[in-house]
């Protein structure tokens, strides 16, 4: 696993004075999980966590989706009386203590990462204009009984990059004398690590005890076995590859075998790819998704795509109600009307017409786990194309007609409709 920076630049930052805190971050693709699925599986290990989507300028929907988790402090305040961790004072100025704090966390900006790398989250209520402006004297009933202040820091992020299907993992490094910086360094990235494998244990069929993961990274400290990492990193690359390779796809000139190969050669001699992704691709995936199959989801696709009616990575974003996203368990009458932001970007989709001339969808998800039945996918990920028919349903007139994931390992077609069809939904 690579982090980012590495040691002798954070010893440069931290001699520069300038700085309490570095973010240490590392990658890896986020095709296995989504941000609900994470924000499920953080709320069983934090009271408190959050999710915050980023849309900046005229983006139509937000490159980033910001999960945070085990707030370092917690900040609040009523009437003059703030709470910061285990102390309480009184105050006429919540912001200057708020101020205080903020000064002991100053954090470079690193270009390889989004603006935001942790810090305060959190909001300040209507009420708060009393201490801001206390001529306006804004004595206004309190039906809702907000505090007037209530913010977590928060110094580990997980950040969803939406763009590029792949999850950063943030932990905040504290630094002081340059003895303090390889110490703090190993800590930030064991914490990483550990985040790192039991992402790995909940994504996958591997039973194992989250404790051991746990004893095995802090035995660790700074690596887990370069054996682990290579081939965590190996699997990562061949997936990207293969679901770039999909996306490029001219399948208008492909009509045999021989053709696909062909195809395969032009798109991997792009200057998109380097020779370290050539070599990392599993041309069996890409070949043995063709097929003289006139049902075959290849030949589906491919007709599609001579109409115009083959979409590829297509971003979405949509509102919906906690309620009506199946695994979370929220109850309707603890959230009301209100919203939050599901997004994601789907792999393919394309229209056809039925028997009875009915214009209809099916969504396609290419997966590389290696599992050893279908069923393990429809388990693992129904979730995700739920939302994906969701968020179809709500734009266009047509049918979803099926819900499919490629498996390359299996070189098989799993069709999920049945499944999701189970989820009190909307679908049409």
């Amino acid at each position: 696993m690579r982090y980012s920076p590495d040691f002798e630049t954070v010893k440069e930052l931290a001699a520069t004075g300038k700085y309490d805190i570095v973010p240490i971050s590392c990658e890896m693709l986020s095709d296995i999980l989504t941000p609900i699925e994470a924000l499920r599986i953080l709320k069983n290990i934090s009271q408190h966590c959050y999710i915050l989507e980023s849309v900046a300028g005229n983006e139509k929907w937000g490159r980033y989706t910001f999960l945070g988790f085990d707030p370092k402090l917690e900040i609040t305040c009523i009437d003059g009386s703030m709470r910061i961790g285990d102390i309480n004072i009184r105050t006429d100025d919540p912001s200057k203590q708020i101020r205080e704090i903020l000064m002991d966390y100053r954090s470079p900006r690193l270009d390889h990462l989004p603006s935001f790398t942790g810090g305060l989250v959190g909001y300040f209520s209507f009420d708060f204009l009393n201490y801001a402006e206390p001529t306006i004297k804004a004595d206004t009933e309190d039906s809702e009984h907000f505090r007037d202040v209530d913010l977590m820091l928060f110094d580990k992020v997980i950040v969803f990059d939406n763009y590029l299907q792949k999850m950063i993992f943030i932990a905040n490094m504290k630094i002081g004398d340059k003895a303090a910086v390889e110490t703090e360094s190993k800590t930030a990235v064991t914490r990483i690590e550990r985040k790192y494998i039991e992402q790995q244990k909940l994504s996958s069929d591997n039973t194992a005890d989250l404790n051991e993961a746990d004893k095995t990274a802090d035995e660790n400290e700074a690596d887990i076995t370069a054996d682990l990492e290579e081939r965590k990193k190996a699997a990562m690359r061949r997936g990207t590859v293969a679901h770039k390779v999909m996306e490029l796809l001219d399948y208008s000139s492909i009509n045999s075998i021989e053709d696909m190969d062909k195809e395969i050669d032009r798109i991997t001699a792009l200057n998109f790819f380097n020779d370290e992704d050539r070599n990392s691709l599993n041309r069996n995936y890409i070949r043995n998704f063709y097929s003289d199959d006139e049902k075959s989801l290849f030949r589906r696709m491919k007709k599609a795509d001579e109409k115009g009616l083959l979409f590829r990575e297509k971003a979405f974003l949509m509102g919906m109600k906690p309620h009506e996203i199946p695994g979370l368990n929220y109850k309707k009458e603890d959230f009301g009307d209100d919203m939050i932001t599901v997004q994601g970007i789907m792999d393919a989709f394309f229209y056809e017409i039925n028997e009875n001339g009915e214009k209809t969808i099916t969504i396609v998800d290419y997966k590389t786990d290696k599992v050893r039945k279908p069923e393990e996918l429809v388990e693992r990920y129904s979730v995700q194309l739920y939302l994906y028919a969701i968020s179809l349903s709500m734009i266009t007139d047509a049918k979803i007609n099926g819900i499919i994931f490629y498996c390359f390992p299996l070189a098989a077609e799993v069709d999920c409709s049945e499944e999701i069809s189970k989820f009190e939904n909307k679908i049409k």
